[in-house]
């Protein structure tokens, strides 16, 4: 199976593993909370435009700045041992990225059929702060977002079981990346939509997997999370 998944899988050390453990529940609920009342104290509105995009500005910039610290010698190691790999990492998120459009055709296929289409409401946000800030948004999701939740979903939930026992890794960082986007649905929408919405975001969370264990480095993913989110951005910004 060397031909198809790398031996060699690249992950995380013991420090940056309890680290950004440790680090989820930030990511997840804290950040967000202090943010808004610390937004509060300093009578600035996070639910007014201009609120909430300096408020999802800060919140990325910061998630971005803590992931650095915390996986550093992660993405070090990963740059270094891309010497030679380029190329297996290039090929395998392009043929990740049309494993996502086969299984995506197929889910809007079953949902055709359905007749269902649920609201997204996390899709929805991004859309309406693209068409508020453009460029900030850019940023935030073809270059804060990839690194940020691929190090922590990919590389703290797959990359320590990608040799012994992969297929947890894939249960664990599919269940975990497909849920974190839907959270904010949780309480504000009926659980028929959320778990549709949950399922929109599995195709993609299975190729970022698949694009790791396949290249045996986060770089990997990193890419086609960036590329994914990049077309998505110029699509909406296209109005396509």
């Amino acid at each position: 199976m060397n031909f198809l998944f790398s031996s060699k899988v690249i992950a995380p050390r013991k420090g940056s593993l309890i680290a950004g453990s440790l680090y989820w529940p930030v990511y997840l609920f804290g950040l967000s909370l202090l943010l808004t009342g610390l937004f509060f104290l300093l009578e600035l509105d996070p639910t007014s435009d201009k609120g909430f995009r300096i408020l999802n500005l800060v919140y990325f910039t910061v998630n971005f700045v803590a992931v650095l610290i915390i996986f550093r010698p992660f993405l070090f190691e990963s740059i270094r041992k891309l010497r030679g790999n380029v190329g297996r990492c290039i090929l395998s998120a392009l043929m990740a990225y049309g494993l996502c459009y086969i299984l995506n055709l197929q889910l809007a296929f079953v949902y055709e059929i359905l007749e269902i289409m649920p609201e997204n409401q996390n899709e929805e946000a991004v859309t309406a702060l693209l068409q508020q800030a453009p460029w900030q948004m850019l940023i935030c999701t073809v270059i804060f977002a990839p690194i940020t939740e691929e190090c922590l979903a990919r590389g703290i939930l797959f990359g320590p079981f990608a040799k012994k026992v992969p297929v947890l890794g894939y249960i664990l960082s599919i269940v975990v990346f497909s849920g974190m986007h839907v959270l904010g649905s949780i309480g504000s929408a009926d659980w028929q939509t959320v778990i549709l919405c949950f399922f929109q975001y599995v195709p993609l969370s299975l190729g970022l997997a698949w694009c790791y264990h396949r290249s045996g480095n986060i770089l990997s993913p990193i890419l086609l999370h960036a590329a994914n989110n990049l077309l998505a951005v110029v699509a909406t910004l296209s109005g396509l």
